[in-house]
């Protein structure tokens, strides 16, 4: 009985439909049609090469609008390339929530770049309470701006990325689709340079290992396999003596350090070989380990069987898509496009501009409702600005009187300064609007949504409580103003709003591109109602 008849327990995350994995040189995209009983039905494949993150977004992009996934959400599965899995020790007396950070100096020295600038994610691996051993687990790290460009890409497309997923974890969650064993189970994916091997015991990966292996070697034992009577043969036994010796210490090491039982099957992915004819021999080799070849046929449902050469990235893409545990994928997500921190991927700085923004909001308003009334806010801030006046010719004449000990001037510039800072703050207490769609932080949002490539925004001022809104910046490509303008004019802060303002002017200085403004009042006017 296959493995999705069953009920799992386990971590609830948002369902995906869509897998992709990305090469070093293509990508494949996958859609599924993804239910917990029988197959899940393929309604949609797609893959394609590319040699710029330009190309991949327009491949991907095609993807998206061919089939109308827009605003759909996936997962994408990294190259092995693209990122280092390290077996490490746990630092002991750490809360899981706190061990990446703990965790950056053990690895610091196990990885090529700088540690400081990777995005880390922690898998744990259950302890033994029988066994007086070190608790371990896997970490993994991957260069944080490289998967802000993939991930920027995936966005462009039009599709909502919930995380991203390496090799083994991949290979984990298409082990869970797969009959159910009593003890753990291997899988091994041939590659031509690294090859991976996993040892788990579902939903816990335990071992995963990089094998060097000649592609070459194995190609020729499968044809011999397929040409000799007997394909378990000695003489093609001895041509897998590599391959043997790394599955065999890695099965010893499962069960001597983590007390398990024998794992009962390894499952031989899809790859650049056809593999299938050397399970006879393995089986033999590795008795009582049951081997088997992954049909991609025996677990996705496919309206037209692919051709066999895209049988190892359709199942990586569908593996993708079937994650269940989001415990890498969701943690290697960079910060601005994880869903907790906003659905629309949000840049640091606008995050925390909006949040300020909306402290301050809060601030204002506990303050606005602590007055009996509006009527009583205005005439005790009259009479704190007559009293302020009162003081200000007070002091005026008290530093006259004392102006060889002390220094009027100074004294002077200070009460002013209260006074007017207090005049703005009765200004901005008594400029409310009565607008629904003036608050900062919807405004601020609005103009946050709007990340279009090649426009940068260097000044945005608001004042009138709102109702006077200019945006200053800068772009190198004048054609897509009009496109950011009309983008946001459809955000619901600005649907109302007229635009009286508009300038774009070359720069005489150093800095790069053209100047452009835009603003619902002049300066003047904006000037006179003060800034908020």
């Amino acid at each position: 009985m296959f493995s999705w008849l069953r009920r799992k327990k386990t971590v609830e995350v948002e369902a995906t439909r869509i897998g992709l994995v990305v090469g070093p040189a293509d990508l494949t995209a996958v859609l599924l049609d993804n239910s917990d009983e029988g197959r899940p039905n393929v309604l949609a494949w797609e893959s394609f090469p590319y040699e710029s993150l330009a190309d991949l977004q327009s491949g991907l992009t095609r993807f998206v609008d061919t089939h109308k996934l827009n605003g759909e959400a996936c997962r994408c599965t990294l190259s092995s390339h693209d990122y280092s899995l390290r077996l490490v020790e746990r630092p002991p007396n750490v809360p899981d929530d706190e061990l990446v950070d703990a965790t950056r100096w053990l690895i610091r020295d196990l990885i090529e770049f700088d540690v400081e600038a990777a995005q880390l994610a922690i898998l744990t691996i259950p302890e033994d309470s029988n066994r007086a051993r070190t608790p371990k687990m896997f970490v993994v790290a991957a260069r944080d701006e490289q998967l802000l460009d993939l991930a920027h890409v995936i966005n462009c497309a039009g599709l909502r990325l919930l995380g991203f997923e390496i090799v083994e974890s991949t290979m984990l969650a298409i082990e869970e689709r797969m009959p159910e064993t009593v003890a753990g189970s291997a899988m091994l994916k041939f590659e031509d340079k690294t090859s991976i091997l996993t040892l788990s015991r579902v939903p816990h990966l335990y071992l995963a290992r990089n094998l060097n292996l000649d592609l070459a070697i194995l190609d020729d034992a499968a044809q011999r396999a397929l040409e000799e009577e007997d394909p378990t043969s000695p003489s093609i036994i001895d041509c897998l003596d590599p391959l043997l010796l790394d599955v065999q210490r890695s099965l010893d090491y499962y069960e001597s350090e983590y007390g398990q039982a024998p794992a009962s099957r390894l499952t031989l992915l899809p790859s650049a070989i056809d593999c299938t004819p050397l399970t006879p021999a393995l089986s033999e080799a590795l008795r009582p380990i049951q081997v088997e070849a992954f049909d991609i046929a025996d677990y996705l449902e496919f309206a037209e069987r692919p051709q066999d050469d895209l049988h190892q990235s359709l199942t990586l893409a569908a593996g993708s898509a079937l994650v269940q545990s989001g415990l890498i994928g969701d943690a290697l997500l960079p910060l601005s496009f994880r869903p907790q921190d906003g659905e629309f991927g949000l840049l640091s700085v606008c995050r925390l501009a909006a949040a300020i923004t909306m402290l301050l909001g809060i601030y204002y308003g506990i303050t606005l409702y602590q007055y009996d009334g509006r009527a009583a806010e205005l005439a005790a801030l009259e009479t704190t600005l007559s009293d302020l006046s009162v003081q200000v010719e007070a002091a005026r004449e008290a530093a006259t009187v004392a102006a060889a000990t002390s220094n009027p001037e100074a004294e002077i510039a200070a009460l002013t300064a209260e006074r007017n800072a207090r005049i703005s703050m009765f200004r901005d207490m008594t400029q409310r609007t009565s607008r629904s769609d003036a608050s900062f932080a919807g405004l601020l949002e609005g103009l946050a949504r709007q990340d279009l490539e090649g426009i940068w925004l260097e000044r945005i001022e608001f004042s009138l409580g709102g109702d006077a809104i200019a945006v200053e910046g800068r772009t190198l490509d004048p054609a897509i103003i009009p496109e950011y303008l009309t983008r946001l004019g459809n955000e619901d802060g600005y649907a109302s709003r007229r635009f009286r303002t508009f300038q774009i002017e070359r720069s005489g200085g150093s800095e790069p591109g053209l100047a452009f403004r835009i603003a619902t009042l002049s300066r003047e006017m904006m000037n006179e109602g003060g800034n908020e």
